[in-house]
């Protein structure tokens, strides 16, 4: 009998919360990564029955026009927190994650919110 699978759907996709999660996660489900330090591996809560890793999907909507492997390695650039390689094994799993552009004119329109002189008028 298959697994069930559970969704994770993120709003904000592509900043770094989110990133964190899709390649901790692809890592830990393609055997790349360990899982000491998860809270999940307690042994407190071995009786809970705990989805597998293998049963997560991740999908997410977004308003930033980028794709989700150039958000992950815009994020490692700038905070060093992945190395290259592991990136590198990611990718195809990070390529075929689904997301919805929420607003496709959101930046667009309101881009002029985020400059102080316009807020200041």
């Amino acid at each position: 009998m298959t697994k069930q699978r559970i969704g994770i759907w993120i709003i904000g996709a592509w900043g770094g919360v989110s990133t964190t999660v899709a390649v901790g996660l692809t890592a830990l489900q393609k055997g790349l990564s360990g899982t000491s330090g998860l809270v999940s591996e307690n042994p407190y809560f071995e009786k809970l029955n705990l989805a597998d890793w293998d049963q997560l999907v991740i999908g997410g909507h977004e308003i930033r026009d980028t794709s989700f492997v150039d958000a992950a390695k815009h994020f490692s650039e700038t905070s060093g927190v992945f190395h290259p390689a592991l990136l590198q094994a990611v990718e195809p799993e990070l390529k075929a994650v689904q997301f919805v552009t929420t607003f496709p004119t959101f930046l667009r329109e309101f881009s002029h919110l985020g400059k102080v002189q316009s807020f200041r008028q």
